[in-house]
């Protein structure tokens, strides 16, 4: 704050008819009083205390006047992240948001607890939610499939923007059967939304389980569909199969006839694991060993021994 030098200027614009002073400052030589009464910031010569007129666009009553260099850059920064989508029991995507208030240093401010900020859906929703050790969260019901602008603000900050489309989540499912060879059977089901339209934006994890033969468990759905494959025990053979999508379950049966009854050394040595699977990885097996190629008349018959991470437990 700047303090006039001049005793009897401060007396002079002090005693000016019809104001109150309630708050100066000295910036570069110019004498800004704030007058309380009159809701105005009123400049005065520091020589003389006459009135040299107000500060345009400056009203309300001020109780301070400060001065000070301003800067083009606030030290606070506001960023707005999407947390998870869910689906609601109403059909409805439930869309939560969070808001984060960061330092000049990019850290996150714990301390700030009293901070307030405005979530807004263009078009619709507001909310006003206190921050809590830097961040804020709220939670939209949206339409699945539509396009959301979503706005956080927060007085003084810069308005931050999140435009994001709302996943269709799949509602029910349709399972389909297969008949490969090597006594497989190909199970694949189809995820539908509610307007019975592929969910192919659903990336949800996909469950299969069999309640009757033999079979193995895969990943997420792609692109609206999930696949596995179960092995059999042969002809007419009564196949069960469940799948679960979130809390969606579906199960049909399918009876297998085509299928040869061979066993599987005969069908190349494939075997299909009963036990359920967590997952899958991509690392190649390591190459067999002992290879022999023995020459017998019109052909060749090649011999070798698998190795340990080749072999199907």
């Amino acid at each position: 704050f700047g303090q006039p030098t001049d005793d009897e200027s401060i007396r002079k614009w002090g005693s000016s008819p019809g104001s109150l002073p309630t708050g100066l400052t000295l910036v570069g030589g110019r004498l800004f009083v704030g007058d309380f009464t009159g809701q105005r910031v009123l400049e005065f010569d520091v020589g003389t205390g006459a009135v040299i007129g107000e500060l345009a666009g400056v009203t309300g009553r001020f109780s301070a006047l400060a001065a000070g260099v301003s800067k083009a850059v606030v030290p606070y920064v506001l960023r707005l992240e999407p947390v998870e989508e869910r689906l609601a029991a109403d059909g409805r995507v439930e869309l939560v948001v969070r808001a984060r208030l960061y330092d000049g240093g990019e850290r996150l401010m714990h301390t700030n607890d009293h901070t307030r900020i405005l979530f807004a859906v263009a078009g619709g929703e507001e909310q006003t939610v206190q921050v809590n050790s830097g961040e804020a969260e709220a939670v939209f019901a949206l339409d699945p499939g539509s396009e959301v602008r979503i706005e956080a603000r927060v007085l003084g900050l810069e308005t931050v923007i999140l435009v994001r489309r709302i996943v269709a989540p799949a509602t029910h499912v349709m399972m389909h059967f297969t008949e490969t060879t090597e006594r497989l059977i190909e199970v694949e089901i189809e995820l539908f939304d509610g307007t019975d339209n592929l969910a192919i934006e659903d990336t949800s994890a996909v469950y299969f389980s069999v309640l009757r033969g033999l079979g193995v468990i895969v990943g997420p759905a792609l692109e609206g569909k999930a696949r596995t494959w179960v092995q059999v025990e042969g002809r007419d053979t009564d196949l069960v199969v469940a799948a679960r999508v979130r809390s969606i379950i579906h199960s049909a049966g399918f009876q297998v006839s085509a299928v040869a009854n061979t066993s599987p050394a005969a069908a190349g040595g494939l075997a299909v694991s009963a036990r359920r699977l967590g997952g899958r990885d991509q690392f190649p097996p390591a190459p067999p060993t002992q290879v022999q190629a023995l020459r017998q008349q019109d052909q060749v018959e090649i011999r070798w021994a698998l190795s340990h991470s080749s072999e199907c437990q």
